[in-house]
């Protein structure tokens, strides 16, 4: 059995190549400056690793404490509903 974490994954994979099979645009869920591309692996114009703005140490933990936390928070509940309706299906 997948654990919520690794379903709520496939699923959004399985959502992500359905849309570019179907020639769709594809939304995600998480706005583009919360995903980890973001914070954690930035690029720059060319398309390298970003090291000066890759937050790292006290910076990162304030982030992921002070923003990054509190605006996934509202998905835990969003998941947890999903996760019982699909299994209960």
């Amino acid at each position: 059995m997948m654990k919520p974490s690794e379903e709520i994954k496939a699923l959004g994979f399985k959502s992500l190549l359905e849309a570019e099979l179907e020639d769709k645009q594809y939304n995600f869920i998480i706005n583009p400056q919360y995903q980890r591309s973001a914070w954690a692996a930035p690029k720059d114009s060319s398309g390298n690793f970003d090291h000066n703005n890759a937050l790292t140490d006290d910076v990162l933990m304030d982030y992921v404490d002070g923003e990054l936390f509190p605006y996934l928070k509202p998905f835990k509940e969003t998941v947890s509903l999903t996760v019982a309706t699909s299994s209960s299906i």
